[in-house]
């Protein structure tokens, strides 16, 4: 009798092992659809009045972090915090599991160099391949920790900011073009993102 029972204890610790792998590896999301699209909206509107701005005032690279982007970049960050605690407190998010806490953990650490990056670039050498390339980088996040299937739009960024590299791509036209490719992708992440929670879950 008592063989038995251990046996069945035995089951019982490898049924909730393999369910504690299975919640480690499952994909959820985490941030809501709109998070992208304000992005999205949030790039543009900072690419055009920094185009115009530097057209009609000569406004400088400098000035344009400070006035331009440095609001667009608290405004996305409070829209994504925002759509972030909303997913938490409705889904109860495993955050502290061992794959989603060191993701978290090593997104917002390599964001913080990332714009350090970003500053030093802008002030010297910026391109609008790197432009693009900066600004795929967030996705691989999200499909790290998220949905394996944004890696398409990661690759796709990826390739268009290398294309612009290589080709020696520079000017306030191209800077332009840039930003528009950049708000588009968010924008597409975003309508993927919404595919994938409606798809059903077997």
């Amino acid at each position: 009798m008592e063989r038995k029972d251990g046996e069945l204890e035995k089951r019982f610790e490898d049924i909730r092992a393999i369910r504690k792998l299975l919640a480690e590896g499952t994909e959820f999301p985490l941030i809501h659809p709109w998070a992208f699209f304000t992005w999205a909206v949030l790039v543009i509107a900072g690419t055009l009045v920094h185009y115009k701005l530097f057209r009609n005032a000569s406004v400088d690279v400098r000035t344009a972090l400070v006035w331009v982007w440095l609001p667009v970049l608290i405004l996305g960050t409070i829209a994504e915090s925002v759509s972030f605690a909303v997913r938490v407190s409705k889904q109860a998010l495993p955050l502290f599991n061992r794959r989603l806490g060191g993701a978290i953990l090593s997104c917002i650490a390599s964001m913080v160099v990332l714009t350090v990056v970003v500053i030093r670039l802008a002030l010297v050498a910026l391109t609008p391949g790197i432009v693009i390339l900066l600004c795929t980088l967030p996705i691989v996040f999200y499909a790290q920790m998220s949905y394996a299937s944004l890696f398409i739009e990661t690759f796709a960024g990826l390739a268009v900011g290398l294309l612009f590299e290589f080709a020696g791509a520079q000017g306030p036209e191209l800077f332009m073009a840039a930003g528009f490719f950049a708000a588009a992708l968010y924008a597409i992440t975003g309508i993927h993102v919404m595919v994938l929670e409606r798809r059903p879950r077997g």
